[in-house]
C-alpha cells in the first residue's frame, strides 16, 4: 500500500480511501432540510392557529355584531363569505389561463 493510501485511512477509517469528502464533515441534508422542516413546522403552526382563531373571532364578531343569535350568525357570514372568495379566485384564475378552473 502507498503512504498516501495509508494516511488517508488512518484519518478517516470510516470513508474509502480516495474520497475527496473524506476531511470534510457533511451532513446528509444539510442547511437545505433543515430549512424544509422549519418552513413545514411554521405552516403547521400558522394553520393551526388560524384554525382556531377563525372561528373564535367569527364567534365574537357575530357575538358583537348580532347579540345572542351571532353565535350562530357569525360563523355562517364568515363561511359564506370565505366561500365567494374562493369562488372569485378560480374564477379569476380560469379567466387568465383561459381555459375552465376545476
Amino acid at each position: 500500500m502507498t503512504h498516501a493510501l495509508e494516511t488517508t485511512m488512518e484519518e478517516s477509517p470510516q470513508r474509502p480511501a480516495g474520497d475527496s469528502s473524506s476531511r470534510l464533515d457533511v451532513e446528509p441534508f444539510g442547511n437545505t432540510g433543515r430549512a424544509r422542516v422549519l418552513a413545514g413546522l411554521a405552516f403547521l403552526a400558522v394553520t393551526l392557529v388560524l384554525a382556531i382563531a377563525y372561528p373564535f373571532f367569527a364567534l365574537l364578531g357575530g357575538l358583537a355584531f348580532f347579540g345572542p343569535s351571532g353565535l350562530l350568525a357569525g360563523p355562517l357570514i364568515v363561511a359564506f363569505f370565505l366561500a365567494v372568495v374562493r369562488m372569485w379566485r378560480r374564477e379569476e384564475a380560469s379567466v387568465s389561463t383561459g381555459g375552465t378552473a376545476q
